[in-house]
């Protein structure tokens, strides 16, 4: 990359489909609630029988709290319905934010979830619900490092990973 190129960074799912200015709302709600409340961070971790860094994640807008985390919250920072109102509104908006890909997958990762039959070319391996016991058992008999004939077996027939 030449030092005229700016390298990018893609937009999240969240960011493209408005959902991030809910959830970045979402968290400044929730701080402002737990200083009117009295807490710290951490005393609202303790409560809410989570981590501090997730806490701050939350008001920050960067982690998307669960619905029921909400309701959780609710009556401890005194929201009198308020988080328990938004809960529904932020399952919504959760189920319209898409996973994150970088710009040159989500194409095809919208694709894929509307495609009917996927089609694709593999030259190493046959995928593997295509797999005979037979053709499996030899894909795990020729790995490095190599497997013995019991453990190939044993693995293949009982599931994987095999220790």
């Amino acid at each position: 990359m030449s030092g005229n190129d700016k390298e990018e960074r893609p937009e999240r799912p969240s960011e493209v489909d408005g959902t991030a200015h809910l959830f970045r709302a979402l968290g400044k709600i929730i701080k402002v609630l737990r200083r009117n409340a009295g807490l710290s961070q951490a005393e609202l971790a303790d409560i809410a029988h989570c981590s501090e860094d997730l806490i701050s994640a939350i008001e920050r807008g960067v982690r998307v709290p669960q619905p029921d985390f909400l309701v959780q919250l609710d009556p401890v920072l005194g929201a009198e319905g308020v988080l328990i109102a938004a809960a529904d509104d932020l399952r919504d908006a959760v189920s319209r934010a898409r996973v994150r890909h970088p710009d040159w997958f989500r194409s095809f990762a919208k694709a894929e979830a509307e495609a009917v039959a996927l089609h694709y070319y593999e030259v190493q391996a046959v995928p593997g619900l295509l797999q005979t016991p037979a053709y499996a058992e030899a894909v795990f008999r020729h790995r490095r490092p190599s497997m013995t004939r019991r453990r190939s077996a044993s693995g293949w027939r009982t599931g994987w990973p095999v220790r």
